[in-house]
Formats: structure tokens, C-alpha cells, sequence
């Protein structure tokens, strides 16, 4: 008797505990996304919070999730189709969002996996301190150029406010890649952590030239936090798939600075990419995820006080050392020290960026435009100083010098011929002073070109045997410029 008893109150609680938890549920908004890409998960019902009470569509209280809207004629090809945005995912009677995807160019599923996915990464962020945006981020999905062409993603001006576009590529809709959600959402948040210091997450003019430490530092951490949260090394592989390519990045790299370094800020930023991966492995996650994030939000006070000095600021440098200390803070034990050597075995404990080039290696340089995407303005000696300088040590039996640039080809148009001047140093860095608009430079010659090679003769070679030889290279291009660098001697 007891023993029926006993089951019977079992069955009673059970039946309680499933009753409850469907008041629960009913409670709440529901949605089909995959919890992580669709090849690699089944299409679930996943829970959507933060909508704002009473709404039909993704417009919640920190985000607002539509779709990009085709354009309305030629007269208006060139106007931001995403700022002109619908809602195509519409809730049922319930509340709940249960859309299954159409794989077509106007997707109502890639804005409920969008807005839940988008979702997961702010509550990690807010975790390690993260507050809010002033106002919910527009996030337009579906975006097509010209409601035809193909778009990857990123973080840019969104109905007049920081926001995200999420496109299409191929048959692949980026929505529905997390790993893309998750780096250009911390675009955003790296922007609202730092506000009003473009210097720290944006390229900067300083003494040594064109610093794009800034941005390959936040192309790295953007990297970071989107792999941290999936515990997978390789971004954006469901893209990438699009492109014929494994993955869009990998923090599963050998990357070293400055050797591998050529100024374009995504490829930059893997040594520093890879090293947190490698010190995550030993500090642990949640440990490196809090140290990294309070690394950058000191960063603008910091950064402003070092650039006093008139010294490169920030440098990779910088950064692992503000890293550490953090780590030092919250960590007992050699970890630290072990998270130091694996940065110093990248090559970023040094606060030196100059790029060794070697006697008959061809280095692969990019330089920005005057008209590029970071706002530069030309000056009157023409062009900006190059985004690195590098090292030539010049051997003491060789009798002339030639430096060789070449343009990299272009597979969608042909460049015309740019116009590059190549400043020259012997045993110290160039050196640059902008005022206004006007370059000043300390260097001791200077040598001009289009695309072909400058001799070092005789007349200077004799003054620059067994020396190290300083160059850095600017143009006057309004585009930016693949370049590539050689040396040689004879």
C-alpha cells in the first residue's frame, strides 16, 4: 500500500513539475533557430527575450532585427537599401516566432536567428561588464546590394546609428552563422566601450606613420570573443563554405609579428588572435574573456597618456601587458608567466613594429588611399606615411642597393599606374609631424616612383654598409594599394 502511495505521489509531482513548467513556457516568446549553423544542428525551438512588450516583430530592448528592403528603382541604386528596411517575420497568436527558413533572398527565419543569436552574445558580453547601447541597434539582414549582388557582413551606420548589416553570399545567409553575428556585434560593443577615442579601435597617424595596431587589435578580439563563446577556434566556416574556403578565420594559427605583419588590420591582428587562444587553453577561459574585456575598457585613458610621449601607442606590446596584468589580478600560480612566453613567442611583448625585410624577400604591403574608409585626409606633400616601415640591413660587401615595388594585380579592374615616394633613413626610424594638413618628415633622402625599382649607388652605398637601412613607403592613391616590396644587392 505504501508503495503505491509512493508511486502515486511520484506520478502527482511529476505531472506538477510538466504543468508548471508549460505555464513556463507559454509565459515566454519562442522561436526555430539553429544553435549553432545548419550544418552542424537541427532546426530547435530556442527561447526569444528582451522583445519589447506588445511588438509582432524582433524589435526588442537592445536590438531591432529587420530585413533590408530592395530597392526602389534605379534613381535610388545608390541610397542605403538597408536604412529602408521591413519587418518580415511576424509572431503568431502566441507571441512566438516559429518560422522555418525559405533559403531565399527575403528570409523571414534569418531575422529570428539573427535576433536570438545576437541576443546569446550580448548577455556573455554583459556578462564581463558590458552595459547597454544608448539606443537598440538596427540590425538589417538580408541585405543583397542592389537586391541582387553578394554581402558578407559588418558593423557601420545603421538608420543614422551604430548597427549591423547582414548579408547574403551565394546561397549562404550570414544570419545564420553565428560566428559572423557574434564578431561584428563586438564591433559595436568595442566602439560603445571606448567613445569618442577613435585612436584606440581605429588607424592612426602618429610619429612612425600610419598605425593600424588599433584595428588589427580589434579585428583580433572580435575574432576572440566570437570563438570564446563557441569554444571553436575557426570563424565563420558556414560562410566560408561559400567562398571555397575552410573558414573565414582561425585563431588555430602560427601567426608572428611583425613577420607576418603587412598593415591590412585582419590579417595583422591573427599573432595576436592565436596567442589568446594559446593563453585561453592555459588561464582558462572565463579567466582571459575578463581580462581582455577590462584591457580595453582602460584603454582609451591609457592610450592618450602614452601617445603624450610622441611614441607609437597602442602597440601590440601594450596590449598583452595590460592583458597580464589583469590576469595577474585574478590568477595564482605560473600561469601567468606561461601566458607571457606564449605572447613573447608571437612577438607581441615588443613595442617595436618595424618589419625586417631580408635581402631577396618579396613582402606583400597594403597602403591606405587618401580616400579610404578611415576619413584620411591628403596632405601637401601628397599621400599619408605608410601603414609600417621596415628594416633593411644593408651587408657590408655589397656595392648597390635596389629597392623593387610592384603593384599586386587586381582580378576585378586594372590599376593604373600610382605614384609612391619612398622615404630613407640610416640606423633610426622615419619620422613624421602632421600639422594640419602639411606632412613634415625626418629622413635623410627620398626617392620617388611608379612601380619599379630604386637605386642605391655607389655615391650613398658606401655610408650604408654593415648599417640598418629604414624605409617607408607612402602614395597618392585614392584607393587602397596592394604592394609588393623586394631588395636586393649586387
Amino acid at each position: 500500500m505504501d508503495l503505491r502511495r509512493r508511486r502515486l505521489s511520484l506520478i502527482l509531482i511529476i505531472v506538477a513539475c510538466l504543468a508548471l513548467c508549460a505555464a513556463c513556457q507559454s509565459d515566454g516568446h519562442w522561436g526555430l533557430a539553429y544553435r549553432a549553423t545548419p550544418d552542424r544542428s537541427a532546426l530547435e525551438q530556442v527561447p526569444i527575450e528582451g522583445l519589447v512588450p506588445g511588438t509582432h516583430f524582433l524589435v526588442g530592448e537592445s536590438l531591432v532585427v529587420y530585413s533590408a528592403a530592395e530597392p526602389a528603382g534605379a534613381d535610388q541604386r545608390d541610397s542605403l537599401e538597408w536604412d529602408r528596411g521591413r519587418h518580415l517575420a511576424k509572431s503568431d497568436a502566441d507571441g512566438n516566432f516559429l518560422i522555418r527558413p525559405t533559403w531565399g533572398h527575403a528570409d523571414a527565419a534569418a531575422e529570428v536567428s539573427a535576433f536570438y543569436h545576437l541576443n546569446r552574445y550580448l548577455a556573455y558580453f554583459r556578462t564581463l561588464g558590458f552595459g547597454d547601447f544608448g539606443e537598440a541597434l538596427n540590425i538589417a539582414v538580408n541585405y543583397r546590394p542592389e537586391g541582387e549582388g553578394d554581402f558578407l557582413a559588418g558593423s557601420t551606420l545603421v538608420r543614422g546609428r551604430p548597427g549591423m548589416v547582414v548579408g547574403q553570399w551565394g546561397e549562404r545567409n550570414l544570419a545564420f552563422d553565428p560566428d559572423v553575428l557574434g564578431h561584428e556585434l563586438f564591433h559595436v560593443v568595442h566602439s560603445q566601450i571606448v567613445p569618442g577615442s577613435t585612436a584606440e579601435v581605429e588607424n592612426a597617424i602618429d610619429a612612425l606613420g600610419f598605425n593600424t595596431i588599433p584595428m588589427a587589435v580589434a579585428e583580433a578580439v572580435a575574432d576572440y570573443f566570437s570563438c570564446s563563446l563557441s569554444g571553436d577556434p575557426d570563424v565563420g566556416e558556414y560562410t566560408a563554405a561559400a567562398l571555397g574556403l575552410p573558414f573565414l578565420s582561425t585563431l588555430a594559427n602560427d601567426a608572428r609579428f611583425p613577420r607576418d605583419r603587412t598593415g591590412q588590420s585582419h590579417r595583422d591582428g591573427q599573432a595576436l588572435s592565436g596567442a589568446l587562444w594559446e593563453v585561453r587553453a592555459v588561464v582558462g577561459a572565463d579567466a582571459l574573456d575578463q581580462a581582455l574585456y577590462d584591457a580595453l575598457v582602460e584603454m582609451p585613458r591609457l592610450v592618450q597618456e602614452g601617445r603624450r610621449s610622441g611614441e607609437r601607442c597602442p602597440t601590440f606590446g601594450f596590449v598583452a601587458n595590460r592583458i597580464l596584468a589583469h590576469l595577474q589580478r585574478a590568477i595564482v600560480g605560473d600561469s601567468v608567466d606561461q601566458a607571457r612566453r606564449l605572447f613573447a613567442a608571437r612577438g607581441l611583448m615588443s613595442d617595436c613594429d618595424v618589419v625586417p625585410l631580408a635581402i631577396g624577400e618579396r613582402r606583400r604591403l597594403w597602403l591606405p588611399g587618401i580616400a579610404d574608409s578611415f576619413g584620411n585626409v591628403e596632405s601637401r606633400q601628397g599621400g599619408l606615411p605608410a601603414p609600417l616601415q621596415m628594416r633593411i640591413d644593408v651587408p657590408d660587401e655589397c656595392t648597390a642597393l635596389s629597392i623593387s615595388l610592384s603593384m599586386e594585380a587586381d582580378d576585378d579592374e586594372p590599376r593604373e599606374a600610382v605614384a609612391f615616394r619612398i622615404d630613407l633613413r640610416a640606423e633610426k626610424p622615419v619620422r613624421y609631424t602632421l600639422d594640419g594638413e602639411n606632412l613634415e618628415t625626418d629622413s635623410d633622402w627620398f626617392e620617388s616612383t611608379t612601380s619599379s625599382a630604386i637605386e642605391i649607388g655607389a655615391e650613398r652605398i658606401d655610408a650604408l654598409r654593415g648599417r640598418a637601412l629604414f624605409v617607408s613607403i607612402r602614395t597618392t592613391a585614392e584607393d587602397d594599394v596592394g604592394l609588393s616590396v623586394s631588395a636586393s644587392v649586387r
